[in-house]
């Protein structure tokens, strides 16, 4: 009976690295929202920061099940002849989980840069400190990315897709403040 209670949770394995795996590729949306915000809160604090970012290239689930059973019997004697008089058994089992992401940063300088001018526009609204228009130069660097041209029109050739513009610099779309003062939603 006990090894073929041992046999049989051996083969719940694969069921757990299963809910491993999928939990794990739902934390990349996470990994990706808490940069955001981490970005954002240091832009607040000194919107001429330079922002990180890393986005997660691999990652890896390991699911282990080990078992052991051990059986020991034992004869003995005590006036007449050997008999079986000892019986033991132990099972042990044990499950191992081990999950990774492999991070890869962004380290070139021209997507930082459009990351710098796309965190400083958030905040313009917020914070009341205009974009960069020295060093960089926002304007030109969106510009550049949205139409391939650096004298482009954004609002022309969007054409329906997410740009600079969606980002309404009359509005604040979040809050900042102490921990204590924000409310819980």
């Amino acid at each position: 009976m006990c090894l073929a209670l041992l046999v049989a949770a051996g083969g719940c394995t694969h069921v757990q690295l299963r809910r491993n795996t999928v939990r794990q590729a739902l934390t990349v949306g996470d990994i990706h929202q808490q940069q955001v915000l981490d970005n954002l809160a240091m832009f607040v604090y000194n919107p001429n920061s330079l922002p990180t970012f890393s986005y997660p290239n691999q990652s890896s689930s390991n699911v282990t099940d080990t078992g052991t059973l051990q059986g020991s019997g034992g004869f003995g004697r005590s006036s007449g002849p050997f008999l079986f008089n000892m019986l033991g058994s132990m099972l042990t089992g044990q499950r191992q989980a081990a999950e990774a992401f492999t991070l890869n940063p962004v380290n070139d300088p021209r997507k930082l840069e459009l990351m710098r001018c796309a965190y400083q526009k958030a905040l313009v609204g917020c914070i009341g400190m205009p974009m960069s228009e020295a060093c960089p130069d926002c304007q030109t660097i969106q510009k550049k990315f949205y139409t391939g041209d650096p004298d482009g029109e954004i609002n022309a050739t969007a054409n329906g897709i997410v740009s600079s513009e969606c980002l309404d610099t009359k509005k604040c779309w979040f809050r900042y403040s102490c921990k204590k003062c924000l409310p819980k939603y």
